[in-house]
C-alpha cells in the first residue's frame, strides 16, 4: 500500500509562474520559513476546491478550479505526514493578477526565481520535488 493510500490529512498546493519567470511563493511566519500556496483540504472538500480557496486565502488571488492542472502528489512529511496534491494554475488564468496581497496575517506572498526557491531553506523537500517536477514536465508541455 502507498502511503498516500493510507488515511491521511488532505493538502492542495498551487504553483504559478508569471511572465519573468517568477514563482508564487508565501511567507510563513508560523512555519519559519516559505512554501507553495496552500493548506488543507475541509472534510468533504475537493483538492482543487481547496487549492483555489487557499490561493485567495493567502494571497488574494482568484481562479477557477476548471483552470488547475494536477501534476504532483505525494506525501509531505511534517510534524504530520499529509496527503498533497500540486496544481499548476497559468499565469493568465488568474482574474485578478495585480491584486497580489497579504491576506492572513504571518503569510506574505511574493515572487521568487526558481533556484531561490528550492535551493533556500526551510523549503520542504516535497516542494522542492514539486517545483523541479513542474519545471521538467509541465513547461515542457507548453503549458505556461
Amino acid at each position: 500500500m502507498k502511503q498516500e493510500d493510507k488515511i491521511l490529512p488532505k493538502g492542495a498546493s498551487v504553483i504559478i509562474e508569471n511572465q519573468q519567470g517568477l514563482v508564487l511563493a508565501v511567507s510563513r511566519a508560523d512555519k519559519n520559513g516559505f512554501c507553495l500556496p496552500g493548506g488543507k483540504v475541509d472534510f468533504g472538500e475537493a483538492f482543487s476546491a481547496a487549492a483555489v480557496r487557499e490561493l485567495k486565502e493567502e494571497t488574494g488571488l482568484v481562479a477557477d478550479e476548471a483552470d488547475l492542472e494536477e501534476f504532483h502528489r505525494g506525501v509531505c512529511a511534517s510534524v504530520i505526514n499529509y496527503d498533497v496534491v500540486v496544481f499548476a494554475l497559468p499565469y493568465e488564468k488568474i482574474k485578478n493578477v495585480n491584486e497580489l496581497k497579504q491576506q492572513e496575517e504571518g503569510v506574505s506572498p511574493f515572487w521568487t526565481s526558481f533556484s531561490s526557491l528550492i535551493f533556500t531553506p526551510p523549503f520542504s523537500y516535497f516542494n522542492k520535488n514539486a517545483v523541479i517536477n513542474y519545471f521538467s514536465h509541465i513547461k515542457n508541455k507548453k503549458f505556461c
